[in-house]
């Protein structure tokens, strides 16, 4: 019987009974539940690195808007059968960097892909923020960081 399953960035129509569906959203309860600030992910590559990350950014990002909400994407899954976890759904703002298309030859060409990743990341995080209650000296280093004028210093402190 197919069944409307989000996929990507659309819905499609799948056929549960041809395919296996693994759950691995037990991996948000166990960010849940440790007090570290810091978690390192490494795998062999085609090991689902990037499917785990963004589905972390799904559960745990807050949405701009009320539109941009999909309550339902978690339903029936690990992570939602405890309510403890889905005190923290839609609660964050998320920083989710990727370097897999970084293809730098040298150091200037990775500083400037550097730059371009995070002035991306607070151009759409100002989206979520009230610009405003940040005092002048934050609002003018949040905007040279938009602006792509940060140093390499700079640029560290600001993740």
């Amino acid at each position: 019987m197919p069944k409307k399953v989000y996929y990507g960035e659309a819905y499609m129509d799948v056929d549960l009974d041809k395919f296996y569906f693994v759950d691995k959203t037990r991996m948000i309860q166990t960010f849940i539940n440790n007090d570290r600030n810091v978690y390192l992910i490494v795998r062999p590559r085609r090991f689902g690195k990037s499917l785990n990350l963004s589905m972390i950014q799904e559960f745990f990002e807050k949405p701009v808007n009320r539109k941009d909400l999909r309550n339902g994407l978690f339903d029936g899954l690990e992570a939602s059968k405890n309510r403890k976890n889905m005190k923290d759904f839609h609660k964050y703002p998320v920083l989710y960097l990727n370097f897999k298309d970084d293809d730098s030859n040298n150091y200037e060409d990775a500083v400037r892909d550097i730059k371009n990743k995070i002035s991306d990341l607070f151009i759409n995080q100002r989206k979520k923020i009230d610009f405003k209650i940040l005092d002048k000296n934050e609002q003018t280093k949040w905007k040279e960081i938009e602006d792509k004028k940060e140093d390499e210093t700079g640029l560290t402190e600001s993740v």
